[in-house]
């Protein structure tokens, strides 16, 4: 949404340019998120599960963790029986964990976990 705005003042003509984007976008609501660090040969060091409202403030890796996997498990709704699994990869040149935590009106808000690197 875009609005123009014209002010004359003393003969000069100013224009002033408001612009809203509003993006949306449809989930399915996180039931678990697994974080997988891995080292440089591709070795799982830990594994550990979060449910989405239990993830860290932050998160420090292994000293060892070359990048990490976070897998999100969704349950989809117009079929209970059906989980479906994503997965993020993080490397040491990303800063923050992206994950969806739903709300009790079933907007799921996006969350950004700082990672602690300790290289």
């Amino acid at each position: 949404m875009e609005s123009k705005i014209a002010i004359t003042e003393n003969g000069k003509t100013k224009t002033e340019i408001i612009s809203v984007t509003l993006t949306i976008r449809a989930l399915f609501a996180p039931e678990m998120n697994t974080v997988i660090q891995m080292n440089k040969d591709n070795t799982i060091l830990s594994q550990e599960e979060y449910t989405p409202d239990s993830f860290p403030d932050t998160f420090t890796p292994n000293s060892e963790t070359e990048y990490i996997i976070v897998e999100t498990k969704k349950q989809v709704p117009a079929n209970p029986d059906t989980t479906r699994i994503y997965r993020d990869i993080y490397s040491i040149s990303d800063e923050s964990i992206t994950t969806f935590c739903a709300r009790e009106d079933h907007i799921c808000e996006e969350r950004e976990t700082p990672i602690l690197w300790s290289k």
